[in-house]
């Protein structure tokens, strides 16, 4: 796992599409096919993926959500943010769908007829794969999808009350052709990594946490020696903890272990080179303070490990 390339999928830009009566109110379509291409990829089981929210807290903290804000020239700082190798970012071509009548009558019961008429769904993706380090851009691959028939029967005026990616949307022929021009995608993107047209690797591998110090105490946030440089990131969960006993080998005097108590939970909101900002929920009634042991957990830019 840790040999797999970490990969971010950047929210796609949608602004080029006409939007729709239909469309639901709470749609944002760059964001959710993002989310449908990042399960897609982490699918294949080659990849290793960071988490979506993540990703946009982080670029909602650098000021960098907005639509066509971000460009490889970008990449590179959110890459070393979040710990990404490479960004997946671009847009939305085509997102439709259309009835129209074929002029073809249907005969009902030997009395005249009405028109017949198609609908058809088309879903079109232009996405890029840039190096989160140089920010160059390493290939450009499209991805396009067409569906005249769904599991879920449903008209314009009730798809709008799907959430985009949920059972529901993806049961319908929206949906289902959302779901094949993203497949076609991975499927054009794992094709040039087998044919050794794009070269992809583990740059950022998963980082090895030592255990830090309580630096100062302010209200519910503590400073934390665990920056950067020690392999931490916006989002890491961690602990805090206080030493209660030194325990001794009496032959070597060697300390082989520390007893502590656990007096807080937290979570990075801020990270630094040398020191990152954590912000805490204190365990019982006792509170961190400076010289307390800072423990790492877990970090939710490990999806798929």
């Amino acid at each position: 796992m840790a040999e797999r390339p970490m990969i971010a999928v950047v929210a796609f830009d949608d602004g080029s599409l006409q939007r729709q009566s239909w469309w639901g109110s709470s749609w944002n379509i760059g964001s959710g096919l993002a989310d449908i291409l990042t399960t897609a990829l982490l699918e294949t089981n080659r990849f290793r993926l960071v988490e979506r929210s993540l990703l946009e807290s982080v670029m909602k903290e650098q000021d960098l959500g907005a639509s066509g804000r971000v460009d490889p020239k970008t990449a590179a700082k959110i890459g070393s943010i979040i710990g990404a190798d490479y960004l997946i970012m671009g847009k939305v071509t085509q997102f439709s769908w259309d009835t129209k009548s074929t002029g073809a009558v249907i005969p009902i019961g030997g009395w005249g007829g009405v028109g017949a008429s198609k609908t058809k769904a088309r879903v079109g993706v232009d996405l890029r794969v840039v190096d989160s380090t140089t920010s160059e851009i390493l290939g450009s691959y499209n991805g396009y999808g067409e569906e005249s028939k769904g599991k879920l029967v449903v008209g314009h005026q009730d798809i709008g009350g799907f959430a985009i990616g949920s059972s529901d949307f993806m049961n319908t022929i929206l949906g289902m052709a959302t779901r094949k021009a993203i497949n076609a995608w991975v499927e054009n993107f794992c094709k040039a990594v087998d044919s050794k047209k794009i070269t992809l690797i583990a740059k950022n591998k998963p980082r090895i946490h030592p255990d830090g110090i309580v630096l100062n105490v302010e209200g519910n946030t503590i400073i934390a020696n665990t920056g950067t440089v020690k392999g931490y990131a916006v989002g890491d969960k961690v602990e805090i903890h206080r030493k209660t006993k030194e325990l001794k080998d009496p032959e070597t005097g060697e300390i082989v272990k520390v007893m502590t108590d656990l007096i807080a939970t937290g979570v990075v909101t801020k990270a630094e080179e040398k020191t990152c900002d954590i912000t805490f929920t204190a365990v019982g009634d006792k509170q961190p303070a400076e010289g307390d042991i800072v423990k790492f957990v877990s970090s939710p830019s490990t999806s798929g490990s």
